[in-house]
């Protein structure tokens, strides 16, 4: 209880550092950790408030970013096997249009869209959070903007326009693929659709562990 104040300036700290590392970054890679180091900074503000929406949003969005970095591992893996140059990918979409689907929802939910699972986190930590200290809370949502920008910029960058020469022989996904894919972003929707099965069962233990730091 004495240290939610560091908790929540430490929270605020990585997703300063996650924005500004991710806006700078170039390569996929290095851009997929600096935005874990964003999005778990936003989770420890929704720890730090010690309130009980906000701690149930981070543990919520604990799994939907889970899920979303999982997604873009697997994405990571598929250019891999495809030995296609990650600086010289534009235009992916147009060669394969499921890819661009599945990685197109797993990128709405890291930015919270309404129906995604990381909306419904993002929202719990928002409302948990904000009357705690709102000035911190304004100044990290609005890094977290600067950083959804960034992550949209990266897919607008990969998946849309001209393909370039690398991706005009490029296969869609084979059905094992699929098959890997299919559940995370079924989860992700789901979560996000229907989040009460997820939210009663996490319940129980954060307000135990309210209890207890009280």
């Amino acid at each position: 209880l004495a240290y939610a104040d560091v908790i929540l300036v430490l929270g605020a700290v990585n997703v300063l550092a996650g924005t500004i590392g991710s806006v700078a970054c170039q390569d996929l890679r290095v851009f997929l950790s600096f935005l874990s180091i964003g999005s778990f900074g936003f989770l420890l503000l929704g720890i730090g408030s010690l309130d009980s929406a906000g701690l149930l949003g981070s543990v919520y969005q604990q799994l939907a970013v889970g899920m979303g970095l999982s997604g873009f591992g697997l994405f990571i893996g598929v250019l891999d096997r495809r030995q296609l140059p990650l600086e010289e990918i534009h235009g992916l979409a147009a060669k394969t249009p499921v890819l661009a689907l599945f990685i197109g929802l797993i990128t709405a939910s890291l930015l919270g869209f309404p129906g995604m699972g990381g909306f419904v986190g993002q929202s719990l930590i928002l409302m948990g959070s904000f009357s705690v200290h709102s000035w911190l809370i304004g100044i990290s949502g609005l890094a977290m903007v600067l950083m959804v920008y960034s992550l949209f910029s990266v897919y607008r960058k990969i998946f849309l326009g001209p393909p370039s020469l690398q991706v005009k022989e490029c296969p869609d996904l084979s059905f094992r693929e699929k098959s890997s894919f299919l559940p995370l972003v079924f989860l992700l929707i789901g979560s996000g659709l229907y989040p009460k099965p997820f939210i009663d069962l996490i319940r129980p233990s954060v307000l135990t562990l309210l209890s207890l730091v009280r």
